[in-house]
């Protein structure tokens, strides 16, 4: 997979997803009146137009993350195919039930199965490709480290044949009750 490619097509979604759900977020009535609907003012109605805006927004964020570092752009990809593809889907659902949209609103329908499909592509090629890769392990560039339990015989309280209660106490005793003959050593 080209990178250029790869970043062309996360940057975009990306950014679009963003920029879409901010406007939605902190312009609703702007936004909405540019695809010809106006809203009554409702508090309720606004509070409901907003909360997808602002998710819109985080998702369009994580997106384009997978511009900045290159072991996000698995993950990145898997969710801008998920955003995308999943408001075609929505509105491929309401084209069947409701009728047909206006136009603004099918041109968004065909831009999200544009950019949901080259999100897809992105995803099927950097999954195709040696996951051994650190450039492609998107874990490994995330700013924690996922837990991996440890349990049986490989713990080192069980190595020591310690049990849980044994090793909190051990860890413990210093902290709480250190020792009363320690002198005070400057250099």
């Amino acid at each position: 997979m080209n990178p250029m490619f790869t970043r062309l097509t996360l940057g975009v979604a990306g950014l679009l997803a963003l920029g879409i759900g901010t406007a939605i977020a902190f312009l609703p009535d702007a936004f909405y009146a540019s695809y010809g609907i106006v809203f009554p003012v409702s508090a309720d109605l606004y509070s409901e137009l907003r909360a997808p805006g602002a998710n819109l927004t985080v998702l369009g964020t994580l997106i384009f993350m997978g511009v900045l570092k290159s072991g996000w752009a698995r993950f990145s990809a898997a969710l801008g195919t998920t955003v995308f593809l999943a408001y075609a889907a929505g509105r491929i659902v309401s084209i069947v039930l409701d009728g047909m949209p206006s136009e603004p609103i099918f041109l968004a329908l065909v831009i999200e199965l544009a950019i949901g499909g080259l999100c897809a592509q992105v995803l099927w090629c950097t999954g195709r490709q040696k996951i051994s890769r650190g450039s492609l392990s998107w874990q490994a560039d995330l700013p924690f480290k996922p837990v991996q339990p440890r349990s049986g015989p490989h713990t080192d309280a069980a190595r020591f044949g310690l049990s849980c209660s044994a090793v909190v106490r051990l860890a413990t005793a210093n902290r709480c009750n250190p020792p009363k003959n320690r002198r005070n050593v400057t250099v």
